[in-house]
């Protein structure tokens, strides 16, 4: 098994769990789905923020979003994105389900550590990082 394939399946979990947050965030909330959908949040973070460290799953995370031409092109896959394009998304998708989303749930100090295990990766991956993160409104 290749080193890739190792690590997705070590993060096959974390990486459902984001996206399932992802999914949260977009979803209508209301007084008949309120409870069932913060219930699903926090197991979902739990998966995020137990066991493996938070770190080695947000570079994972962020090197996958680098090495996916799905995640690196805009309306539908037609157009590339460039680098600071890439950047930015990655740091956006970051502030939504480590802050905006949670925020939402009220599990905001349930996620500081994973908020700030993912802006550490970020930092070292982009030079220009603080600006980005700035920009995506992490910081």
């Amino acid at each position: 098994m290749s080193k890739r394939n190792e690590m997705d399946e070590r993060f096959k979990n974390q990486m459902n769990a984001w996206l399932m947050i992802q999914v949260i965030g977009e979803t209508s909330v209301n007084f008949f789905n309120s409870k069932k959908l913060s219930k699903e949040m926090g197991q979902h973070l739990e998966t995020l923020t137990y066991g493996d460290d938070p770190y080695e799953f947000a570079e994972y995370f962020i090197d996958t979003c680098l090495n996916s031409r799905q995640y690196k092109t805009t309306l539908f896959g037609a157009i590339p994105m460039s680098d600071d394009g890439v950047a930015l998304r990655i740091a956006q998708d970051i502030n939504k389900v480590t802050k905006t989303i949670p925020r939402r749930f009220g599990y905001v100090e349930e996620c500081r550590s994973l908020c700030e295990a993912f802006v550490k990766a970020f930092r070292t991956k982009f030079d220009d990082s603080e600006d980005i993160l700035k920009e995506a409104g992490i910081l």
